[in-house]
């Protein structure tokens, strides 16, 4: 495995409370983020969004139900 160290600083660095990472297939988005996520001491929401995703509130409730997952109760108000 390619440790992409010039992309880990870039999200390491980001002060974002959101960070999108896109790119064509292949080219390594699930590897970068997970080798990331490894490396954090809070929690990590992450989602793999599709075309089905561009439906607002179908992508809110993916979003909400993550944020639930990674902290206890996070997304419960947004996904009632």
């Amino acid at each position: 495995m390619l440790r992409r160290t010039r992309l880990l600083k870039l999200l390491e660095n980001d002060a974002t409370p959101v960070t999108l990472v896109a790119a064509p297939a292949g080219y390594g988005k699930t590897t970068l983020v997970s080798s990331w996520s490894d490396d954090q001491t809070t929690p990590v929401i992450w989602s793999t969004l599709d075309a089905e995703d561009r439906e607002p509130v179908r992508m809110w409730t993916h979003l909400a139900a993550a944020s639930s997952r990674a902290r206890r109760g996070l997304g419960s108000s947004a996904l009632e």
